[in-house]
């Protein structure tokens, strides 16, 4: 029951530094309708591509010199045409045909095709968002992943069925990369898309991964701009106070050190380390300083933002509180395009760009989740101050009293006018983003949709509610005053 609440205690460091860590197969099992075997669903629809008997007659014809090789480019007929075809005279082409019919194929392919880019941590929650914009763009992409199992695999190659052609899967070891790691994969490369820095949590391996990149860009020679995915903790410590017109690209972050933040202080560094190398060796670079970002899911990872939206979703009747606190969420989807216009527009060559919506309270997320979704009931009432300190630390022992204190009811406001100026970002309103992120919970199992949930209450259920709720509120005001007593 308390869980939401506890979660929402949570710091932005606290959530920033576990990004991506989570995962959730998305992949369903359901056995074979017809013969043994298992059958495997993403999302409800087929996860691999369906042959059919139009494409099997050109196989067996000639025209696919591999059998297993399936050419999404090649449009399957329908099977009368097939049947004509076969009884014809001349049913099969020859191979000369075949050959020129496929180079055509290939000088169109190469049209859309502009340039090769490189994707470090495409498994991660924003990396495989933006993978799914490199594809739709037709760039030909190479992704860097931890690992090629089929479940991965499959959900990566199905992000966008029609340009799978397009993506190439290399398996790394992106968090302690070794010398010349990523040189095979960078080498004829004009673009190197880095969003590691939000995924990995050892403060170490942050700066292995940024020194082995650049060393692997110096040596092939070939990329021309690098997009390095940092943090909006770069900018501003969470204890900071407001100030006029908001924190702005030219703010950095001065309170985080190695001791107090350590993961933190990682990722500044890592941003000017990655500066410094790229002024040495003449690559430009563009730095994307995202917030919390949230968002419906591509392949099978969840981040830790979007599982504290998950927890408030699947709040209790019984304790309708949310911390007050603002936090500023930022649609995964933005930060994806926000990577695509970067590698494509001139004027954000070596810039910053801070990715942001506006500052959110716990509880305007519950409302607007409840609005949508009644069945569910989401904490809507902002907690007393006192009630926060009093049990969020107990409840959860990774919640600082300290950041409670100097975080609860403060608003930080970020100006993210730079990126809708230079690159165009319209960011999406969060109503939508958390709309979609409890449409995608519903689709994956997480959340119960409406028809399985009963939403009338009677008048003496609301009697005890409340009842429930004044003893809840009394007795944590009791044992706040007697730390304090206790304390002073």
């Amino acid at each position: 029951m308390l869980r939401p609440f506890s979660a929402s205690c949570l710091s932005f460091d606290d959530l920033g530094g576990l990004e991506d860590v989570n995962m959730r197969d998305r992949i369903n099992r359901q056995p074979m309708m017809l013969g043994p075997g298992t059958e495997f669903f993403l999302d409800g629809q087929p996860a691999q591509p369906v042959i059919s008997s139009a494409t099997m007659a050109k196989a067996f014809s000639g025209s696919h010199l591999d059998l297993n090789a399936y050419n999404p480019d090649v449009e399957d007929e329908p099977d009368a045409a097939v049947a004509t075809t076969i009884q014809s005279p001349n049913p099969t082409p020859t191979i000369l045909q075949n050959l020129t019919n496929e180079i055509v194929r290939q000088k169109e392919r190469q049209k859309r095709v502009t340039d090769v880019v490189v994707v470090l941590g495409a498994q991660s929650f924003i990396g495989s968002h933006v993978v799914c914009c490199l594809l739709e763009a037709g760039y030909v992409v190479r992704a860097v992943v931890k690992d090629k199992s089929a479940f991965s695999m499959r959900a990566m190659y199905n992000m966008v069925p029609e340009a799978h052609n397009s993506l190439a899967l290399h398996t790394l070891d992106e968090i302690t990369p070794c010398p010349a790691a990523y040189d095979d994969v960078i080498r004829g490369a004009a673009f190197v898309v880095n969003t590691l820095i939000t995924s990995l949590i050892n403060p170490a391996a942050i700066a292995q991964c940024v020194q082995a990149m650049f060393d692997s860009i110096r040596r092939c020679g070939t990329a021309k701009r690098v997009i390095l995915t940092g943090s909006a903790i770069s900018v501003s410590h969470p204890s900071d106070d407001d100030i006029p017109g908001g924190y702005d690209e030219s703010h950095w972050n001065t309170r985080s050190t190695k001791s107090t933040e350590p993961l933190h202080c990682a990722k500044i560094e890592a941003e000017k380390e990655a500066q410094r190398l790229a002024d040495t060796i003449g690559v430009e670079l563009v730095t994307l300083l995202p917030t919390l970002v949230v968002g419906p899911a591509r392949c099978n990872e969840i981040s830790e933002s979007v599982r504290t939206i998950q927890d408030i979703a699947a709040g209790s009747k019984w304790f309708p509180f949310a911390p007050k606190m603002y936090w500023n969420f930022v649609d995964v989807r933005d930060v994806a395009r926000a990577h695509v216009a970067a590698m494509e527009n001139p004027r954000a060559k070596n810039q910053r760009y801070l990715i942001g919506n506006r500052a959110t309270k716990f509880s305007e997320i519950g409302r607007v989740i409840k609005s949508r979704y009644p069945h569910l009931t989401p904490p809507t009432i902002d907690a007393p101050n006192f009630l926060t300190l009093s049990i969020g630390p107990i409840i959860n022992p990774r919640v600082s009293m300290r950041y409670l204190w100097r975080t609860l009811g403060k608003i930080r406001t970020f100006n993210c006018s730079k990126i809708r100026h230079d690159l165009g970002i319209q960011l999406t309103p969060l109503e939508r983003t958390v709309e979609d992120i409890i449409e995608d919970l519903i689709i994956a199992g997480v959340v119960a949709p409406s028809e399985n949930a009963v939403v009338v209450e009677s008048s003496s259920s609301l009697v005890s509610l409340n009842v429930v709720r004044l003893l809840l509120i009394v007795a944590t005001g009791t044992t706040a005053w007697m730390m304090w007593r206790k304390v002073r």
